[in-house]
């Protein structure tokens, strides 16, 4: 496959599959045009195997993804494509696969709460994941020394 990435694992010996993939996107997916490609293929990959897919984009737009990483993967499904509200360029986004997958955007500014965002299980079921308290409960784990990088 393109950028040398391979199909995501359906089966295994136990039958067990995967059925969902939470991505969250890192500076590195963001830095060079290849990057974003690579993040965007998986994307599209997975939603082809039926592997459903949230996407956390909490980075702003950058010169390869000007309608942030969402922007870049819907882009597939719709020439229309997608572009952020004003003041809100960082984008949570739950995609339900199918043949058109179905795509639930939450578009944040720095500093909103982040919400629960449904992850689907199957077309039509999902669990709810609670980005907020996750990200709050991890961070009162981090040792003191690397809260005070992340605060400055």
């Amino acid at each position: 496959m393109e950028n040398g990435l391979e199909a995501m694992p359906t089966a295994t010996h136990s039958q067990h599959r995967v059925v969902a993939l939470l991505e969250i996107a890192s500076p590195a997916n963001k830095d060079r045009e290849s990057s974003v490609e690579e993040l965007v293929d998986k994307v599209a990959l997975s939603l082809a195997q039926g592997i459903h897919v949230d996407l956390i984009d909490l980075h702003p737009p950058g010169t390869w993804d000007p309608q942030g990483l969402h922007g870049a993967v819907w882009r597939l499904y719709d020439l229309a494509g997608y572009i952020p509200p004003e003041g809100k360029p960082l984008t949570l986004a739950s995609y339900a696969a199918g043949a058109l997958p179905k795509a639930f955007v939450e578009p944040l500014a720095a500093g909103d709460v982040l919400p629960d965002m449904p992850l689907f299980i199957h077309p039509e079921r999902h669990v709810n994941v609670p980005l907020e308290s996750t990200y709050e409960q991890a961070y009162r784990g981090l040792p003191e020394y690397w809260r005070g990088v992340l605060e400055g």
